[in-house]
């Protein structure tokens, strides 16, 4: 979990975004249900490249889109013949997700429709937003972009079978240099794992060793390669690097983000799932005995009869999701009748010998791909999983309410035990919705828990809770930002009246607490109101900028808890034990705590020196481009179109603001240290290790 609470947050979003649009040949894929199709950054770009698409660029948050929506569900619904017939497609995209895909289209307020065809931009709506003016625009539209369907080429297939590579990968064990001129190579000799760097990125250059050291780990299973996207920019656009270094697994059609941690023996343990990643075909016997090791297994049952091709589908939907489920296929009956399967194909889930299946029975459900890694993807996780650096992003900033444990398992018994309580719940309330057909009532929810003494800083600055709080539980809601940590009664939430809590907060029976601090609040109510009002743009982008550099700069800030900052001088620390006897414990606290601020002032000037250098590296990459050149410059939340030549001031002016703050910062810690040395001296204070 990468929780970052440290200045380098506010100094980051004055960093420069440069945006590249990937324009890529695939079929769009046809919904099964008749909302409107929902577009996301990476598949905007994809389903749009075929066919005529109208397009609602819209944010959950506006008043004008709220108002919209059931226009907008009204007209997909009555139109939604014309996908099949017209090749005609109603979709939406919340541009909150890419800011930058609503600027490169020209979008200033909401909602704003745009008409693409074959995945060029027509034009944009500019008639009224009532049904009937909307339904006239589509009919005139559709007909003058209609596509026979006798004309159209074979659709291709769903999926693609997963063919083994004819030759062995990695045959030599090293890593070999990728880029635009060679990429072909990824195309055959089984999966890729990719590092894409930077070579000033410190990390990265921390990473090239152990890269080195996996390839000759791994001869004959994964190929090892590396990519400088300083030198092939347009490459690590295409494939969406954010940052660096960015690794990721290239497996047949699918692309695997690594986002564990970045050690040998996490990044081979790693390597080895993919290269052994597939359906594996299992007994009754052998299944009962893996399921016992195994906290979540998926199980595929068929016969003779069932369509050969559904296995190939869930062979490839086991590559998809090696890293976190593991796929067994099975024709035993007697494994079927164990798990009370009286119809084949199905799919069944087993979490703590609780059965859940997926909802199709006919060979067609097990042809919607996406119905099934969208199934599969939601029950991948345990009963209550524990959050690591791989899941806690993906978990804590989904669409689920979170019944999170925050636990310290250095507590032995305690820890067990609370442990144990949060699973019952779980159970519970798992079983409650297999009854109801598994179908939850209102929110998904899933089950968690965190080492809350491993990660105290975040626990307390996000949920108040401090060590001596453990074990505690709260329900989190990440859609809105709060969490819910008393009954409806005002009392602390308890595992005895957790279940009853969690409809509760269906129900919108608690008051939830805010999860950010003044200032993030502050950031993101601007941020709404600036996209739902386009015309306050500048006022709100002069007024953030004026107050990050009184905030950042006026004097620097040393973070002391939950979104809380004090000048370093204000923290009340002795500079002076002249005035008053102490005694020997009272020298004690006193030493520690001057060694404590000593240390804390060190780590925020190497956070400024970080944040300095990722300045200077950004201001060199812009420097030999063109002045002419556009990019999007992040401002206060906000995406703000810009040139590189107006750009660079801003980023230099800050550069140096960093520099003084650290010069400010330094000669504040050398007068720290001058009084640590002093009060050591004056109290004959010798530092014994053990």
């Amino acid at each position: 979990m990468k929780i970052n609470t440290s200045l380098s947050t506010l100094f980051l979003t004055l960093l420069v975004v440069i945006v590249v649009a990937v324009i890529s040949d695939s079929d769009a894929v046809t919904p099964t249900n008749l909302e409107p199709i929902p577009l996301t950054y990476k598949t905007f770009t994809k389903k749009i490249s075929k066919g005529t698409w109208l397009v609602n660029f819209m944010s959950p948050y506006c008043s004008h889109c709220k108002r919209f929506e059931p226009i907008w569900k009204s007209l997909s619904e009555e139109y939604a013949p014309f996908r099949r017939t017209k090749k005609f497609f109603i979709a939406e995209f919340d541009f909150n997700i890419r800011l930058d895909l609503a600027v490169q289209n020209d979008v200033t307020s909401t909602p704003t429709l745009i008409l693409f065809n074959n995945g060029q931009k027509i034009e944009k709506y500019t008639g009224g937003k009532d049904i009937d003016s909307v339904k006239k625009y589509i009919l005139q539209k559709s007909d003058e972009y209609k596509i026979s369907t006798d004309s159209q080429p074979e659709p291709e297939p769903l999926f693609k079978k997963i063919k083994k590579p004819v030759v062995a990968p990695n045959q030599d064990g090293k890593v070999v240099v990728l880029g635009a001129a060679n990429w072909d190579l990824t195309n055959d000799s089984g999966p890729w794992f990719i590092d894409f760097f930077a070579p000033w990125c410190p990390h990265c250059k921390n990473l090239a060793p152990i890269w080195e050291e996996l390839a000759p780990k791994l001869i004959n299973k994964v190929n090892f390669g590396s990519v400088d996207c300083t030198v092939e920019g347009d490459l690590c656009s295409k494939y969406e690097v954010r940052g660096y270094p960015s690794l990721k697994l290239f497996m047949y059609d699918d692309i695997i983000e690594y986002k564990g941690a970045r050690k040998l023996p996490e990044l081979l343990a790693f390597a080895e799932k993919a290269a052994t990643a597939g359906i594996v075909e299992i007994a009754a016997d052998e299944f009962e005995h893996t399921m016992k090791k195994k906290d979540v297994s998926f199980i595929y049952l068929y016969d003779d009869q069932t369509p050969a091709d559904l296995l190939d589908i869930m062979d490839s939907l086991a590559h998809t999701f090696f890293a976190n489920a593991k796929i067994y296929s099975s024709k035993d009956p007697q494994l079927a009748q164990n798990l009370k399967v009286y119809q084949v194909p199905a799919l069944v889930v087993i979490k703590d010998e609780i059965h859940k299946s997926y909802h199709g029975t006919e060979p067609s459900a097990f042809r919607d791909i996406e119905s099934l890694k969208k199934w599969i993807d939601s029950e991948k996780y345990p009963l209550v999983v524990a959050l690591n650096s791989e899941n806690s992003e993906e978990i804590l900033s989904g669409d689920r309410l979170v019944v999170l444990g925050v636990f310290d398992p250095k507590s032995g018994k305690v820890f067990n035990k609370a442990k144990a309580s949060l699973k019952s719940v779980a159970r519970r309330y798992f079983l409650q919705v297999k009854r109801r057909g598994g179908t939850e009532e209102g929110r998904a929810v899933i089950f968690a828990h965190i080492d809350g003494s491993k990660w105290s800083d975040y626990i307390y600055r996000v949920y108040g809770l401090k060590s001596t709080d453990l074990p505690s539980v709260i329900i989190t809601d990440p859609t809105v930002e709060e969490y819910y940590d008393k009954t409806k009664n005002g009392n602390k939430l308890t595992f005895e009246e957790l279940f009853d809590a969690i409809h509760d907060v269906k129900k919108h029976l608690l008051k939830g607490t805010s999860t950010m601090n003044f200032m993030e609040r502050a950031i993101k109510h601007s941020y709404r109101k600036v996209w739902n009002h386009p015309f306050i743009t500048l006022m709100f982008i002069g007024g953030s900028l004026a107050g990050i550099w009184y905030w950042c700069f006026s004097k620097p800030a040393i973070k002391n808890g939950r979104g809380s900052y004090h000048h370093p001088s204000e923290r009340g620390m002795a500079t002076s034990t002249k005035t008053k006897k102490l005694t020997d414990q009272e020298i004690t606290i006193q030493f520690n705590n001057m060694k404590s601020e000593l240390q804390t002032l060190a780590q925020k000037l190497g956070e400024l020196e970080q944040d300095a250098e990722e300045h200077k590296a950004v201001i060199d990459t812009l420097v030999p481009l063109s002045g002419d050149r556009k990019c999007f410059r992040l401002v206060g939340g906000v995406l703000v179109e810009r040139t590189v030549k107006e750009t660079l001031p801003a980023l230099n002016t800050n550069h140096e603001g960093i520099r003084k703050a650290m010069d400010t910062l330094l000669a504040q810690y050398k007068k720290k240290e001058e009084d640590f040395n002093a009060f050591q001296k004056e109290h004959n204070i010798r530092v014994v290790s053990r």
